[in-house]
């Protein structure tokens, strides 16, 4: 697969097919649109795993490879990005700037591994280019929000010091390491959270860290880091879909209609490869049958991630989009409301997911550069907002880049069934025939798989002349689509920021249930049971923004005793409140019947506490059925530590970061800097 800068990374373990070698060139190529491209990073790659097989048509064949590679590196010292290297040959130029990345994660574990196996010469070369490409990593600095690029940059300065035994680089690495870590700790997670690609890229990048460097505090703080990730990589998956619920950061589109391996393959890989431990399967297999789990990835912006589990399906919800990478196309790629469901039977599940577009864009209709055209990427043209608690949600969109300068006949949300649905319900009545328009009130039921998904439009602001809502089919896909606007193209001054008519951005969305079919006599009878709740929503009148002024929209939905709601400044559209029945935090770093994590205090789940003094982040897994117990601190300062569990307790006095693993009346301690306590049982 070649899809964009690292999604086939996961599959890279294994020496690419023989048909992708061009021996012309020394490098792999792929055909696009009928030409020809040389992948670099791919090329790369494959070196790495020639040099691993080691004979010596392999090591000979490597050295040429790696010469070929080392061809694509920018060595006009006039250009800005001089060290950097091609994404492919046929560029020329630098303009995918991970590129550096992507190939030094590769050179230098390669050099520090296998020195035996690679003649001083090549060495001697690989060194050079080391050097000047670890300049333009210092350059390009960047930032800490661009997750597996970040990794990636640590990992390279650190170890590309070590291979060139220059301190700076390991210095600048070691600092912006622990800067990474203190910025994650600030929120939960990740920026790039919950990736299906990138939870492997930034693993398999870490995992160069923990095997190689020489430093301790080092290799702990990654393998702190890589373990947090496989929590919430675990904690995601489905156990009878095999796949990672949603939401996603980033999901290219054969990973979201999972045309790909089931990412619980990917987990067991990990583990295999000792680069996870063997403990994260047990919160995959012997975690509670339902379950919800939420995490922040940016508290500042109030980014947090939600998914539910049942027997048979997932529902999975950001509270917005991934908006912070200046990458328009990178940022888009977000998956931000997902079901997953099991389709009995059938070892393939379905999905349904949700998209803005604009013109009527389908997959297929997008380009990112001139020289690589990515058809299997579905972006998403909406800013989103949404809440998530068990298995109910609310969903707002608004479109991206309309305003005066966006020429547009159509802007829509669209919601996306993949697979074959078996029966549609509007207010408790079977429907046979599509398409269908349908209004906001509307109670709509779909059945599909072993579930019901029940949908409700919220209110539509009206761009033209009409704005319909509709089912309709669109190739093998049914789609639910709410208009904002349809008509002849022109630009939407109204919708200009700044901007003299601007009145706050469109109202457009739905609310969510989903439901196991087992549960219900029908389709119509899961409907009843909606319709018996409330939505209510509520939104201030016109006003023409003049830097100051909000306009409030908040929506409700309210049955029995349970309530879901949102509200928003539509100037800004930024979540001023969020609100369940049962949820005090909205934004914790991590909540969940298995896992809990926080800045500070007690921290307390299924009879069991960890409890640390002073500032850091610290986390607690308890799986008692299985008796085992899982428990963390990283923090600027030592701290005390007392894990207390209904098996015994461990104390320690000082310890600035340190992992605890009880399984089975073992108990391994994983630290830096630890003091026991004297004259004491531990």
């Amino acid at each position: 697969p070649l899809y964009s800068s690292a999604a086939s990374d996961v599959y890279n373990r294994q020496i690419p097919d023989n048909e992708l070698f061009d021996p012309s060139e020394n490098m792999l190529h792929a055909s696009v649109d009928g030409r020809e491209y040389h992948r670099v990073y791919l090329s790369a790659e494959y070196a790495v795993n020639l040099v691993a097989n080691g004979t010596p048509q392999c090591l000979t064949r490597a050295e040429n490879v790696v010469r070929a590679v080392l061809e694509c590196q920018e060595l006009d010292k006039k250009n800005p990005h001089y060290g950097n290297f091609f994404w492919e040959k046929e560029e020329g130029i630098v303009e995918d700037l991970n590129a550096v990345e992507f190939v030094l994660i590769r050179f230098i574990p390669m050099t520090l591994r296998y020195s035996d196996r690679i003649s001083k010469s090549l060495q001697k070369i690989i060194q050079s280019a080391v050097r000047i490409a670890l300049d333009e990593v210092a350059r390009v600095d960047v930032a800490l929000i661009y997750t597996n690029i970040v990794a990636q940059d640590i990992v390279n300065s650190i170890l590309g010091g070590q291979l060139l035994a220059e301190p700076s680089y390991i210095k600048r690495g070691f600092k912006k390491l622990r800067d990474w870590q203190a910025f994650i700790d600030r929120n939960g997670i990740p920026h790039e959270y919950n990736s299906p690609v990138y939870n492997s890229v930034t693993i398999n990048a870490l995992s160069h860290l923990v095997e190689l460097t020489n430093d301790n505090e080092v290799k702990m703080i990654a393998k702190l880091i890589m373990i947090r990730l496989g929590i919430s990589f675990a904690l995601h998956l489905h156990p009878k879909t095999k796949r990672l619920a949603g939401p996603h950061c980033r999901a290219y589109y054969p990973f979201l209609t999972f045309q790909t391996s089931p990412e619980s393959d990917v987990l067991d890989d990990h583990i295999n490869h000792k680069q996870l431990p063997k403990w994260l399967k047990k919160l995959v297999s012997h975690r509670p049958l339902k379950m919800n789990v939420r995490e922040t990835s940016d508290a500042q912006k109030k980014t947090s991630i939600g998914t539910y589990h049942s027997q048979s399906f997932s529902l999975g919800v950001a509270s917005r989009e991934l908006d912070t990478q200046s990458n328009r196309y990178i940022s888009n790629q977000s998956n931000v409301f997902s079901v997953q469901y099991t389709r009995g039977n059938d070892p393939n599940p379905g999905i349904v997911y949700s998209r803005y577009l604009l013109n009527d864009k389908w997959l297929g209709d997008y380009r990112t550069t001139l020289s690589r055209g990515d058809r299997d990427i579905f972006f998403d043209e909406g800013s989103f907002r949404g809440i998530q608690n068990g298995p109910s949600s609310i969903n707002i969109y608004a479109p991206k880049n309309l305003g005066a300068w966006e020429r547009c006949f159509s802007a829509k949300a669209s919601l996306i069934w993949h697979s074959d649905i078996d029966e549609i319900w509007i207010n408790g009545k079977y429907v046979s025939e599509l398409p269908i328009e349908v209004i906001n009130t509307d109670v709509i039921v779909i059945g599909c798989g072993d579930v019901y998904i029940a949908i409700i439009p919220l209110s539509l602001t009206n761009l033209g002349s009409e704005a319909p809502i509709r089912i309709v089919k669109h190739e093998q896909n049914v789609v639910l689509e709410l208009y904002n606007y349809q008509g002849p193209t022109k630009t939407f001054w109204e919708l200009a920021r700044p901007g003299a008519f601007y009145q706050g951005r469109t109202r457009c969305g739905f609310y969510a249930e989903v439901a196991e079919k087992s549960d219900y006599s029908s389709g119509a009878d899961f409907a009843a049971l909606v319709t018996r709740g409330l939505l209510i929503e509520n939104f201030d009148n016109p006003v023409t923004y003049n830097g100051e002024k909000e306009r409030l929209w908040a929506v409700e939905y309210k049955r029995d005793n349970e309530r879901l709601g949102i509200e928003l400044d539509m100037m800004q559209f930024e979540i001023k409140r969020m609100w369940t029945h049962d949820v005090l935090d909205m934004f914790p770093m991590l909540d969940s019947s298995v896992a809990i994590q926080a800045h500070d205090g007690d921290v307390k789940i299924n009879d069991s506490i960890l409890k640390c003094e002073g500032e850091g982040t610290r986390w607690l897994i308890s799986l008692p059925n299985d008796h085992t117990w899982i428990a963390a601190f990283h923090g600027p300062n030592p701290s005390s530590l007392i894990l207390e569990i209904p098996e015994g307790r461990v104390e320690i006095d000082k310890l600035t970061r340190g992992l605890i693993t009880w399984e089975n009346g073992q108990i391994p301690v994983s630290y830096t800097h630890l003091t026991l306590p004297t004259n004491r049982e531990v």
